[in-house]
């Protein structure tokens, strides 16, 4: 006797059981930041990114990092002139224009300043001058 309800699962069970991505107006808004790296010498995007989400969990705190939705975008990085650009939510954009401002060094203790350029709600947006 051949039972037809097996415990294998097919391929379309699984494309069945996948998430539907959210409506418009679920989304969570967001923010652009781009700011300027200010230091003696040039860092590099691995350092920035690293030293950068280590001093916002050190102000922020893990959960509100990520209820902020802090991302730093790797192909916006530009290293000739320091200008990075950060990604985060509309309720925490101030609290990470405030943070970035507190962050005094960068990489092995080097000494720097950050200076936020512009605020947009579009990547367009913020490179405009």
């Amino acid at each position: 006797m051949v039972h037809k309800n097996s415990n294998k699962t097919t391929k379309s069970q699984i494309e069945d059981t996948k998430l539907k991505p959210l409506q418009p107006t679920l989304r969570q808004k967001k923010r652009f930041i781009r700011a300027v790296i200010k230091s003696a010498s040039k860092l590099d995007f691995k350092t920035v990114s690293e030293n950068l989400i280590e001093q916002i969990i050190s102000f922020m705190g893990s959960v509100e990092m990520g209820k902020a939705g802090v991302w730093v975008l790797r192909d916006k990085f530009d290293f000739d002139k320091q200008e990075i650009v950060l990604k985060c939510s509309t309720k925490s954009s101030d609290n990470l224009i405030g943070i970035l401002s507190l962050v005094l060094f960068l990489g092995n203790n080097n000494p720097c300043s950050i200076e936020v350029k512009r605020v947009s709600g579009t990547l367009k947006g913020v490179y405009k001058e």
